[in-house]
């Protein structure tokens, strides 16, 4: 015990003689938490004002369908599409469009979506 006692002390000593080692001991942690924070609040800005692309086919008329599509609107989040140059996309045509990033986001709520989750409940 007395040991470790001496060699925690010599330690101790090491580290306050060394002035520049000690600085870099607390402002390299300081600088990377101001560095990393103000990255992602960056980030996050610039998705906020220019918003997510997200296209959306909802072949589900029911209860599950409206209510996905209704919070999704409700964020004000996403910049939301229902078509592709004007008409009502396909599955196919929605994962080409979201594969070629001219929306970040693709959605595609199957038909009786809402019916089967019905029967498996039951």
């Amino acid at each position: 015990m007395h040991t470790i006692t001496k060699l925690v002390y010599k330690d101790f000593l090491v580290i306050i003689r060394d002035r520049g080692g000690l600085a870099m001991l607390f402002l390299m942690p300081m600088a990377l938490v101001l560095i990393m924070t103000s990255l992602q609040d960056n980030t996050f800005k610039a998705i906020n004002e220019s918003g997510i692309n997200l296209i959306i086919l909802n072949n589900d008329p029911d209860s599950l369908g409206t209510a996905i599509e209704a919070e999704i609107v409700r964020s004000n989040f996403f910049n939301i599409h229902r078509s592709i140059n004007g008409q009502k996309p396909s599955e196919q045509s929605i994962k080409e469009a979201v594969a070629s990033g001219r929306y970040q986001i693709g959605i595609v709520i199957p038909a009786k979506a809402t019916q089967r989750i019905r029967e498996r409940v039951q």
